[in-house]
């Protein structure tokens, strides 16, 4: 009997052992493990560590990324490695006013302590955070506002010289998503989608609305919930129209984002646009596949043809008022983050050319376009050009047009 226990022991260890390792050495499982709050983060850690067992650590893999969100879970989930529900630090914080019902004094004797200098090395600022969302004032130039996966909503009345923010006690600090409603000239509502879509950094909690221009936030997240919103589009004739690109789906709200609508369920969505001058027709993307709706949103359509059968991780968007026909979509490599395919669409969307394949990669981090991986899956722009339609902006590790 103890033999038998000691066999079949062995066969289950061993066929465990060999799955992880089979499923995570090749693959970057540990990219998409980042994103899910049901998995354990010790189980991320190791099919990280596994990924790179046999991988060099350099620039571009993307390894610095995860090891910064490792770092700031890792002080945050429960001892078993288990992730809090999003809305713990809200309740904890609701729980600390109902129990501190005395204000403490904001006037206390505070000293900074820096760091007041930016440091530079080999091109680049050390130490410099990510800004994930911008957005504009309808009629005042020098009204920007600016979201951080981790350091909350930002405004200017300058134009950029000065940015002020009153977001610090807000119970998540991740933004990525701005839309800026003006309705008359003493009203503007302002609507931040929450978390972090890109790395993970911070909890989502749906969609938070301001109706003093930014100063303050309350929760607008009814029929979302505590999600991560990575991107709004809003329809240019009808204001009060917002479509929302989710990390479980698409919704919509038709009255300025009191509260929404889910209207697909395909998965996580981190872009989503607008057909310029068509109000009907929409796009959107869900990890390496690409969306197309004609009916305003109501049902979407995942769009294969001209897609090459290479696995993709992640794909940006670009339109052109210039051209309302074309749509650009750049695609990232679901094995190594970089380049996968470049792809161009002259018929809203219907079907796609490669235009330039992976051989030439503009992810990497070589201005030759020789490097071997990127971070696509971690950071990936595109921005057409309203005046030229020939004209395309991409970021990835760095910029090319």
């Amino acid at each position: 009997m103890k033999k038998l226990i000691l066999l079949i022991t062995s066969a289950i260890s061993f066929s465990l052992g060999a799955q992880s390792t089979q499923d995570t050495i090749d693959q970057p499982f540990w990219q998409s493990m980042m994103f899910d709050r049901t998995v354990n983060i010790h189980n991320a850690k190791r099919a990280f560590d596994l990924y790179f067992s046999n991988k060099a650590k350099i620039k571009g893999t993307g390894y610095k990324q995860f090891e910064r969100w490792y770092h700031h879970w890792s002080m945050k989930v429960y001892p078993d490695g288990s992730f809090p529900a999003p809305n713990h630090t809200l309740n904890e914080y609701r729980k600390f006013r109902r129990n501190n019902l005395t204000p403490r004094s904001g006037t206390g004797a505070w000293k900074n302590l820096g760091p007041f200098d930016d440091p530079f090395l080999v091109g680049e600022f050390v130490g410099v955070g990510r800004v994930n969302a911008i957005g504009f004032h309808s009629s005042d130039e020098k009204i920007i506002y600016a979201g951080a996966p981790q350091g909350g909503f930002w405004r200017t009345y300058d134009k950029g010289a000065s940015w002020t923010s009153t977001t610090d006690d807000l119970p998540t600090l991740g933004v990525s998503a701005i839309a800026y409603i003006q309705n008359s000239a003493t009203d503007s509502v302002i609507l931040i989608g929450t978390g972090d879509r890109d790395a993970g950094d911070a909890n989502g909690l749906g969609v938070m609305r301001s109706t003093n221009g930014g100063v303050s936030f309350i929760s607008s997240n009814t029929g979302i919930g505590n999600r991560t919103v990575g991107m709004f589009a809003q329809n240019p004739l009808n204001k009060n129209t917002i479509f929302a690109a989710v990390d479980n789906g698409i919704y919509v709200s038709y009255n300025q984002g009191n509260n929404w609508i889910q209207r697909s369920t395909a998965g996580n969505f981190k872009d989503i646009k607008y057909c310029p001058g068509d109000t009907m027709t929409l796009y959107a993307t869900q990890n390496g596949l690409f969306y197309r709706s004609t009916d305003a949103g109501n049902t979407w359509t995942s769009i294969n043809t001209g897609f090459t059968a290479t696995g993709r991780n992640r794909l940006a968007i670009a339109v052109t008022a210039a051209n309302p026909n074309i749509v650009y979509v750049v695609a990232s490599n679901a094995s190594t983050s970089g380049l996968e395919s470049f792809y161009k669409s002259s018929n809203k969307g219907l079907s796609f050319t490669v235009r330039m394949g992976g051989s030439f990669n503009i992810l990497g981090s070589n201005t030759n376009g020789s490097a071997t991986g990127g971070q696509g899956w971690y950071d990936l722009a595109i921005a057409g050009n309203d005046q030229d339609s020939n004209m395309v902006a991409v970021g990835g590790v760095i910029q090319f047009r």
